[in-house]
């Protein structure tokens, strides 16, 4: 946030600076036409800009997650919809518990769950369980995995293709 504040704030620098160093009324006018035109496109690409949802789900993709439909599937399950008090309190989209052998990325620990800056580190969290975890595996090993190590559910994984299936 601040990143896109300090960007933000050095853009409107520049243009202030620009609109003061135009000396000519025609190419203020034109300037200032040129500036809502990008005002307008840029307000409706935040319009358009991805849900919570799509941006949980690209940054997955964007991490080389293995099997990012599962892990996605996982982040929508464990955080109930991106509504759980433990997503909205601790950023934690999977449930990941304190762990104490494999590589992590957390702040804190509460009432044994990590606890992270933002959403990002959960899945950043995520994808060295992962690589920890399952490195290499194919789809249905995972899923086994899955079932036998990190579900408390019998049907964690009737639950998770379900979703798959409802996101496709």
């Amino acid at each position: 946030m601040k990143k896109a504040l300090i960007t933000f704030n050095i853009g409107l620098l520049i243009t202030i600076l620009i609109a003061i160093t135009l000396s000519s009324t025609k190419t203020f006018d034109r300037f200032s036409k040129i500036q809502k035109s990008m005002e307008q496109v840029e307000n409706a690409t935040q319009q358009e800009s991805s849900s919570l949802e799509d941006s949980i789900y690209n940054f997955i993709k964007n991490m080389n997650i293995a099997h990012p439909d599962i892990a996605f599937a996982m982040a929508k399950l464990e955080s109930a919809n991106f509504t759980s008090k433990i997503f909205r309190e601790q950023n934690n989209l999977f449930g990941m518990r304190e762990s104490f052998k494999r590589p992590y990325i957390r702040d804190s620990v509460v009432n044994g769950y990590s606890s992270y800056a933002n959403w990002k580190e959960s899945i950043i969290d995520y994808a060295l369980w992962q690589t920890y975890s399952a490195k290499n595996m194919e789809r249905n090993a995972f899923l086994q995995l899955l079932q036998q190590t990190y579900a408390e559910d019998s049907t964690y994984i009737q639950t998770i293709n379900k979703l798959i299936k409802n996101n496709n």
